[in-house]
């Protein structure tokens, strides 16, 4: 199953990408009012297929997108921080956008031809816990396993090496290998982040069987696919230690 953002959650599910702003929007039309978010960290837009949607976050600036580059092309204006989205697929997609505040925001974006550019408006909440704060003993930590796996897979934006922890071993499946990159304890949950690389002259498909191991809850990627001498995030998701 393929998820919002994409990383591909090749079991529990959700999604991430490489982040990315393409130069190459041209138009920046103002869009229509297409949906908004009254401080929630999610929402659901039917957007412009193939055209510029703006999305906007109310007394704030979007910093960074996680999201395909395969199936949506992105361009962030730095001076109102706003993004210019172009969904390159008719199919329901989604991505994740996170605010000068440290605020993420899941997004849905459901395509249609038969509309104009569109606006999707975005609230910050006003009681927000950073994730530096100890999310570990939240009411989170509570949660069915695939409820807080999804949750710490929202926050993998915010996750920076320095806070993590060294991670030992690689993983090696039929023709991929994966190079241990750092790991972090989020909601009772361990993170754990790895490179892996595609050494051979073929595209290879990312299989998750090839990386479960004792323990692992979730498989997640950046892509499904790696061409030759190509590289992606590959993340495991484990009850902490």
């Amino acid at each position: 199953m393929i998820l919002p953002n994409r990383l591909l959650i090749l079991s529990v599910f959700l999604c991430q990408s490489a982040v990315f702003f393409s130069s190459s929007l041209n138009a920046k039309e103002m869009p229509k009012e297409s949906a908004s978010s009254e401080a929630q960290s999610s929402v659901h837009a039917a957007v412009a297929y193939k055209q510029p949607n703006r999305v906007v976050v109310l007394n704030s600036k979007i910093v960074r997108a996680v999201y395909d580059n395969n199936l949506i092309q992105a361009d962030k204006d730095p001076t109102t921080g706003s993004l210019y989205v172009v969904p390159l697929t008719k199919e329901t997609t989604g991505m994740f956008v996170v605010t000068e505040s440290g605020q993420t925001h899941s997004i849905t974006l459901s395509p249609k031809k038969r509309l104009t550019a569109q606006t999707v408006t975005l609230k910050e909440s006003g009681t927000f816990s950073s994730f530096n704060a100890p999310v570990g003993s939240s009411d989170l930590s509570g949660l069915p396993y695939e409820e807080r796996i999804q949750t710490a897979l929202k926050l993998i934006p915010q996750l920076r090496d320095s806070e993590g922890e060294a991670l030992g071993g690689t993983l090696a499946g039929v023709y991929l290998h994966a190079q241990p990159v750092r790991a972090w304890n989020v909601l009772g949950l361990r993170l754990e982040r790895y490179r892996i690389l595609n050494r051979t002259k073929h595209k290879q498909t990312v299989r998750e069987p090839e990386f479960w191991r004792n323990g692992v809850l979730a498989v997640a990627t950046e892509t499904s696919d790696l061409a030759p001498g190509a590289s992606a995030d590959l993340w495991l998701v484990r009850s902490a230690r």
